[in-house]
């Protein structure tokens, strides 16, 4: 397959654990070593996806934290796994510059989590990303104008939308608001 027709369902690892925010760390820790997990997805007690960690960065905190206390600087970044790579990238790599802390991408598919785009695997994409004068970010020449990132007003949920509908804009799962898009 061309690395311009790649989709993130193409890259994502399915090494990961859904958690409950509330779950404690010493808890989280357990359940990926019995898991054999790299990364942990931290959830609402709906499911909604709010943070992502990385199984060795959290033996570094302390364990009567909860899962949401120890993660939550950094939101979970969700992106749908139909998404080219190369929008993807393009579009999460001034955030991962930002957040050095980030783990990668939470990718859904049909509403449900599927998997994690690791940060390891945005970067050596990224390789082939080239920034030329002005606002366009251009991947092997394609001007890449369609995605875009929204956010909720209350500036916890961030999703990548391809296809905009405006008769069914995207919502936050946590505090059912319309998303607006990021400026």
């Amino acid at each position: 397959m061309e690395n311009d027709t790649l989709l993130v369902r193409d890259a994502l690892v399915t090494s990961f654990v859904l958690l409950e925010a509330t779950q404690t760390v010493a808890k989280a820790r357990e359940t990926l070593t019995q898991a054999g997990a790299t990364y942990c997805i931290v959830t609402s007690a709906a499911g909604t996806p709010l943070a992502l960690a990385i199984a060795g960065a959290l033996a570094a905190i302390p364990d009567p934290n909860t899962l949401l206390q120890a993660v939550s600087s950094v939101p979970a970044f969700i992106v749908d796994a139909e998404t080219l790579l190369d929008q993807a990238v393009s579009f999460s790599a001034q955030t991962l510059v930002e957040h050095p802390e980030m783990a990668g991408l939470v990718v859904e598919g049909n509403d449900k989590v599927i998997g994690v785009l690791p940060r390891q695997a945005i970067r050596q994409h990224a390789q082939r990303i080239k920034t030329r004068g002005g606002d366009i970010t251009e991947l092997a020449g394609i001007p890449l104008t369609r995605a875009k990132y929204f956010i909720c007003p209350e500036g916890d949920y961030k999703k990548l939308v391809i296809r905009y509908d405006p008769d069914d804009p995207p919502r936050c799962p946590i505090h059912d608001l319309a998303l607006t898009k990021q400026e």
